[in-house]
């Protein structure tokens, strides 16, 4: 006889709607009658609880707790009293992946969780099964408000921003009720450009991957707009294409396989923390070497990166600050009872280690790039384009 998995015995739990809409009364009705407040028929309480038992339903405990403690304050149940838990939903799969994130979510939660225990408030995380359907937790109004980090689809974002607060970590979309805090993908990407351009790379290739939503390019567009304010451009556009991301390491191979018959070759990579260190790996087994024949510079700041042999130079995303800024923003808009939607963007910073060095000499700068290499440059000073300035991004550098 199988087992019955986790995610099926969620889905069966009936919540306080379930039994409401088994007996026939509202949802309120229920909650008072089952917390031992309400008085009325007693035909009513019957056949709520009978509902309730049909159902097997089983209460929140944590949200009884915060209920009767907002009733103890004197707060009642006029409105739609408060819980204090806000809800962090990310999608079921992105749960699953968060194993091979290495600290990507660790510092969301973290960040989230810190600024929320100050106000007196608590995080529930709730990754989400079904993409199309209410949480229970919001369903029974188990939670104040909501943390979003993940793709979801637009329908039913609107069915969550329509019910509670909502702020959404490291995403922007266009026309959407809610709070968006997110990296500063302008400034992280001139950043890398800049660190790039000035070790005296003029030969750049980006790899990236297709998000499938036009609105999530940002990151991809900024690199290539920062190119161009320093006066450089993609001698192989073709190679910086967007992939897919179905099967990373074969993108990476294919990825690859082309950098290598490029000609003349790049001498930087632009990429993801995890897919440097993939590339790492398949430039070793091709006879090059990061930095010796091409530099490796990479964004997201995860650990893989950083125990990459070489270790990569990176733009660290400042994840704890944009979870805890993302958690204050949004215990504000619960209190005050009012959000207006806006994009906040918080910069990182970038951490020098040792998979980026200046072009070996053995590696010829692009012609087709339209920027001279730096030894030409010298020379036709008066021709080159000066470089505009831009704010200073911070910079660490570790010992590799």
């Amino acid at each position: 006889m199988s087992t019955p998995s986790l995610n099926s015995e969620v889905e069966k739990r009936a919540s306080i709607r379930d039994v409401a809409r088994e007996a026939g009364v509202s949802h309120t009705t229920v909650s008072l009658i089952l917390n031992g407040r309400k008085t009325g028929p007693e035909a009513t309480k019957n056949r709520v609880l009978q509902a309730a038992e049909r159902l097997n339903y089983q209460p929140d405990a944590l949200f009884r707790k915060a209920m009767s403690a907002r009733v103890r304050a004197g707060e009642g149940l006029s409105g739609k009293p408060k819980t204090h838990i806000l809800a962090f939903i990310l999608p079921h799969w992105m749960a699953e992946e968060a194993r091979d994130q290495d600290g990507y979510y660790s510092q969301l939660v973290m960040g989230a969780s810190e600024a929320a225990t100050k106000l007196g408030y608590h995080i529930l995380l709730c990754p989400l099964d079904d993409p199309s359907g209410i949480p229970a937790v919001v369903q029974d109004d188990r939670v104040d408000g909501i943390l979003l980090e993940g793709r979801f689809d637009n329908h039913w974002l609107n069915l969550m921003t329509r019910r509670l607060p909502c702020v959404y970590m490291n995403r922007f979309i266009p026309d959407c009720r809610a709070i968006f805090v997110s990296t500063n993908w302008p400034a992280c990407s001139m950043a890398l450009i800049k660190y790039a351009w000035d070790l005296g790379h003029r030969n750049f290739a980006i790899h990236d991957f297709d998000p499938g939503e036009t609105h999530l390019l940002g990151t991809h567009r900024s690199l290539i707009l920062a190119l161009e304010q320093l006066g450089g451009k993609l001698a192989h556009p073709e190679l910086s294409r967007l992939r897919s991301k179905e099967n990373k390491a074969a993108t990476v191979d294919e990825f690859v396989e082309e950098f290598m018959q490029a000609t003349p070759r790049p001498t930087v990579i632009l990429c993801e923390d995890a897919i440097g260190v993939l590339i790492t790996k398949a430039l070793r087994v091709r006879g090059l070497s990061v930095p010796g024949d091409v530099s490796i510079i990479s964004r997201h700041g995860h650990l893989s990166g950083k125990y990459n042999d070489p270790p990569l130079t990176s733009y660290e995303f400042p994840l704890k600050e944009i979870a805890g800024y993302s958690t204050r923003l949004l215990i504000e808009s619960i209190q005050s009872g009012k959000l207006h939607p806006s994009h906040m963007m918080l910069e990182g910073h970038l951490v020098e280690r040792a998979s980026a060095a200046p072009p070996a000499p053995h590696c010829p700068e692009s012609i087709s790039s339209g920027v001279a290499p730096p030894d030409a440059a010298k020379q036709t000073s008066a021709s080159q384009k000066p470089l505009p300035s831009k704010r200073s991004t911070t910079r660490k550098k570790v010992k590799s």
